[in-house]
């Protein structure tokens, strides 16, 4: 059965396609869309018309790609930008009304959910902490002898810490400071008793990006990403690099996508600082995540159906 999974998020909408059979995904592909879902949100709580519009017209490039591959079930969810939004159902009803697709918001503890049951599907460890940097947000997973023990959605992400600090272009070391101190008070006052897990798997656009830029590639690749590693050491000198350049510069980067040049050392600072306070000195990036993960849940509660 061709099942799509749809991630509407606070920087990017995301599709997968999956053939699947019974309760595995045995064939996948991805694409990707900036729509940009929570710009001005944090401020205003509302959908802007110019950013609904461009989010609709994400939706119906993501219909067209699933009729063109005879998906029969479609996944559709809203994260952290959809989830503030205080007109989210008017969205939630034209993009019904133009496409015929459910969107649903979901949690922040629904959203770790599928986070998680993506990465336990591909990783052989059984203990382990998962970091997913978002747009809107960011959610930690923690692991025990393959058992979701216990998550954490904090309110910090890629896009919205890049509007609370402007960084500035270049960016100002100054306002750097003060996004550093401001992650560094949140996770002291939500990890209080530390980390105990120190296999730290990042999953999302930022962990993958900071991957990408690492092995330098031209184009994306999943299976090169997918089990790749990163040591505090090499994060720290991705972001000293980035920290020091125009946006300009940064657009000409080998493996950062143009779209997410302007939040990447936001993303970045919240893995970076979050391994530093922990003393954390590498982390796996997984390429599976809420995709895989939101498809997973629907199939072993058979909640798949041939309409959307």
């Amino acid at each position: 059965m061709k099942i799509a999974a749809v991630d509407i998020g606070t920087n990017s909408m995301r599709l997968m396609v999956a053939e699947t059979e019974g309760e595995r995904i045995i064939e996948k592909e991805k694409h990707i869309f900036f729509t940009r879902m929570g710009e001005g949100l944090d401020k205003s709580k509302i959908i802007s018309r110019e950013v609904m519009e461009r989010n609709l017209k994400g939706l119906e490039e993501v219909k067209a790609i699933c009729d063109q591959n005879g998906v029969e079930a479609i996944v559709a969810y809203g994260t952290s930008a959809l989830r503030d939004a205080v007109n989210k159902s008017d969205f939630i009803a034209e993009a019904f009304d133009r496409t015929g697709i459910k969107v649903e918001t979901i949690s922040g503890e629904d959203e770790a959910l599928y986070g998680y049951l993506g990465v336990v599907s591909s990783l052989e460890s059984r203990d382990f902490l998962i970091i997913d940097v978002g747009g809107g947000s960011t959610e930690f997973i923690q692991i025990k002898e393959g058992e979701r023990k216990c998550l954490k959605s904090l309110d910090i992400g890629a896009v919205r810490l890049s509007e609370k600090f402007p960084l500035g272009d270049p960016p100002d070391i100054g306002m750097i400071v003060l996004l550093e101190e401001h992650l560094d008070n949140i996770f002291d006052k939500k990890f209080e008793d530390g980390v105990s897990d120190k296999l730290l798997v990042g999953i999302g656009g930022t962990a993958t990006t900071l991957s990408a830029i690492k092995l330098g590639l031209e184009s994306y690749d999943p299976d090169k990403i997918d089990g790749s590693r990163l040591s505090y050491n090499e994060i720290e000198k991705i972001y000293r690099r980035l920290s020091q350049m125009t946006l300009k510069e940064r657009l000409g980067v080998k493996g950062l996508e143009p779209k997410r040049a302007d939040i990447i050392l936001s993303g970045a600072a919240i893995i970076k600082r979050f391994m530093e306070r922990y003393e954390i000195s590498e982390i796996v990036i997984s390429d599976s995540d809420n995709l895989e993960g939101s498809v997973y849940h629907k199939i072993k509660r058979n909640k798949i159906k041939k309409k959307y």
